[in-house]
């Protein structure tokens, strides 16, 4: 092969490299032994895991993933308030949970990337998009409830946009390609739905107390859609999920 100089071009895909960076982003956890808003919001069998040294399979492309996530949050964090750190003592006193609030201007500001179509939102259905983004609607609450307000901004990323390529100029379709669309959903919350994310985050953490002590995973799971792309589905398989006691949160 030539190369553009005219000499004789060397080189080669070199599939080493990537696959060592992907192995240490699989060693990267932040807090890997200390309870965190995330850990208790989403599935408890999934922390209790986590824990325990339970082996999390997940493939490279996920690892990319969360890559990508990392990467979106990192620009978008433009204020000058970002990366808080709050902390709470548990219920039983004997465990300090910590909050890491991505940002702050008039309200606590939750960042999220995804690659779903805008369109799964409809324009001012701030309540569908609680639906739809419902673990990063509860972090927002959770965070609201450490940081004793009731106003939170959900702020989603849509990287593709409403995934449609043309638009209409002067009547006709003139191709446009793929548009990244970010919008944000502003919530005002009662005292008593910010104290029942709390209360479900000190089930969770009791119940994965009691597994640690036990040996036993949670009898309680997360969603379903958690299933779907969980690393310890391997092992969970064939569980069947206990109905939460608490008041199914909104």
């Amino acid at each position: 092969m030539e190369s553009l100089c005219g000499g004789k071009m060397k080189g080669y895909e070199n599939k080493e490299v990537p696959q060592k960076i992907i192995t240490k982003l699989r060693g990267l956890q932040r807090r890997s032994k200390s309870y965190s808003i995330t850990k208790l919001v989403c599935c408890p069998r999934k922390t209790y895991y986590k824990f325990t040294g339970v082996k999390e399979l997940t493939s490279d492309d996920t690892q990319l993933i969360f890559v990508r996530g990392r990467g979106h949050h990192g620009a978008l964090e433009v204020f000058d308030s970002r990366e808080i750190e709050l902390k709470k003592q548990s219920k039983n006193g004997k465990h300090t949970i910590y909050a890491d609030i991505d940002m702050r201007d008039q309200r606590i500001i939750e960042i999220f990337t995804t690659t779903l179509s805008s369109n799964k939102v409809p324009e001012g259905d701030a309540e569908t998009a609680a639906k739809v983004f419902s673990s990063k609607y509860k972090q927002l609450q959770a965070y609201d409830y450490f940081a004793d307000e009731l106003e939170g901004d959900l702020l989603v990323f849509f990287l593709f946009g409403d995934y449609s390529r043309f638009d209409d100029v002067f009547g006709r379709k003139v191709y446009v390609g793929i548009r990244p669309k970010l919008r944000c959903f502003t919530y005002n919350f009662e005292r008593s739905d910010l104290e029942k994310v709390w209360d479900k985050m000190n089930v969770n953490l009791e119940e994965i107390e009691y597994g640690k002590a036990t040996g036993q995973p949670p009898l309680m799971c997360g969603e379903e859609w958690e299933c779907k792309s969980c690393g310890f589905a391997y092992t969970c398989l064939g569980d069947e999920p206990v109905t939460d006691p608490v008041e199914e949160l909104k």
